[in-house]
């Protein structure tokens, strides 16, 4: 079993900038086990799962005077393994396998990643976007 933290003040550093790039971070956890079982003298069971959690940002200059808009990641990856072998005798066996694979990424911007209903309609405190679509703002109430 093993697991890994990661944290990238600037997921790609680049010597012509002189700085970090600002909002191009990466926070993660990655993770993997395998487990072996022998269930009886000819059978076994192999068990094995990894996944891993980013959560990250992605400085593009059209956003450099909007940072706090900057585009926001989060990446979901999952993997399950199971394996059942057994010796029939000595020339023989069969083995039994299955997997299972989950990925999911969401996307959005810093402020409400993927809240889409608080980029809603006007309401008391807080004026509508600019070109916010009248249409969408009935949908939403």
């Amino acid at each position: 079993m093993s697991g890994e933290r990661r944290w990238q003040g600037d997921r790609s550093p680049n010597g012509l900038t002189g700085a970090p790039l600002p909002d191009n971070s990466l926070g993660g956890w990655t993770g993997q086990g395998k487990l072996s079982l022998p269930l009886a003298k000819t059978m076994s069971l192999k068990l094995g799962g990894i996944y891993s959690d980013d959560d990250w940002r992605q400085f593009l200059n059209s956003y450099r005077f909007d940072l706090e808009h900057t585009p926001r990641y989060l990446d979901k990856n999952r993997s399950l393994t199971a394996q059942f072998n057994q010796t029939l005798n000595a020339g023989s066996y069969y083995s039994l396998g299955a997997t299972y694979f989950s990925t999911e990424r969401k996307r959005g911007d810093g402020v409400y990643f993927d809240d889409i209903a608080k980029y809603g309609p006007e309401r008391p405190g807080r004026p509508a976007p600019v070109g916010y679509p009248v249409v969408l703002a009935r949908v939403l109430e």
